[in-house]
């Protein structure tokens, strides 16, 4: 009986067979891996979001602990500057834990790429905080307000700096404020909270940057005419406030009732302050930029028929 032979089959087609098969799996694999993340990230884009502002925040927080780092280092004020490069520290990895859950969820971190840090003040020179005075933090309470940063004027929110240091007849004041705010104060509405929170963020320092060098301007406009009319007066540089001597020694009062008649402007008398403020007068530079020119030059020529 004659058997047929059999073939063996030939080996190059059964490893092509495999490697499309393999290369089909492996496809399928990677694509279902790279669809995951964008469901996910879908899904938690509330979530994400809220993280990436966190990540933020933490990010600003960072660079502006590193910069007062500099500054206490530039003083000589070792344990200060060894603080702040831990606060630095702090806020640098609780980026990076956020950044990891933004990851986790399918979405991606990308830190910002420059930091506007807020100087306040535009004269370098001048102090930021009484804290910078040697020996401040045994006799000083720095209380500050986001009334002329940030307009919020009215919102009742601002922050108060009590150094442990601070003792008095034996007491701690830190430890006095601290109960005083847990058990006789509610907070702000959290609305504004947040609204406070926001004016650190990189986004909220610009805006501000930007709405204090428009007011800046509009201070500038009102020395120009003071100059002009060859009037006395301060302030304008490095705050939204200009105060002037009123001239032909008239009261502050008396200058309000004649500039308001005379040119059709209001501002505030200075005896409104209290006994050092009779006789001068206070323009301010939170207005409208084309009114604030056209107040200015009101001023200008009303000066001049004195």
């Amino acid at each position: 009986m004659n058997t047929a032979k059999m073939t063996k089959p030939h080996p190059i087609p059964v490893l092509l067979l495999f490697a499309a098969a393999t290369a089909v799996l492996v496809w399928l694999l990677l694509s279902g891996v790279e669809d995951e993340p964008p469901r996910r990230a879908a899904r938690w884009a509330e979530t994400i979001s809220d993280l990436d502002a966190c990540c933020r925040r933490k990010h600003v927080r960072s660079e502006q602990y590193d910069h007062f780092a500099a500054i206490a280092a530039g003083e000589r004020r070792e344990a200060a500057a060894r603080l702040f490069h831990a606060m630095a520290l702090s806020a640098r990895v609780q980026e990076a834990e956020c950044a990891a859950a933004i990851g986790r969820l399918g979405g991606r971190y990308t830190p910002p790429v420059k930091v506007a840090l807020f100087r306040g003040a535009t004269d370098e020179n001048l102090a930021r905080s009484i804290f910078e005075i040697e020996g401040a933090r045994e006799c000083a309470i720095e209380i500050c307000s986001f009334s002329k940063i940030a307009g919020f004027t009215g919102t009742r929110c601002g922050y108060t700096i009590v150094p442990h240091e601070l003792e008095r007849e034996g007491m701690n004041l830190n430890k006095l404020w601290l109960r005083r705010q847990t058990t006789k104060f509610n907070g702000v509405a959290y609305v504004v909270q947040r609204g406070a929170e926001a004016v650190f963020t990189e986004e909220g320092m610009k805006e501000i940057q930007h709405n204090l060098d428009y007011y800046r301007q509009n201070a500038a406009v009102i020395a120009a005419a003071l100059d002009e009319a060859g009037v006395w007066y301060c302030g304008g540089k490095n705050s939204p406030y200009i105060w002037l001597r009123c001239p032909n020694n008239m009261g502050s009062w008396e200058f309000f009732d004649w500039l308001l008649e005379t040119a059709n402007v209001v501002g505030t008398p200075g005896e409104g302050f209290g006994e050092c403020g009779k006789g001068y007068f206070r323009l301010t530079a939170f207005g409208d930029a084309a009114k604030t020119k056209e107040a200015a030059a009101r001023i200008v020529a009303a000066l001049k028929t004195l």
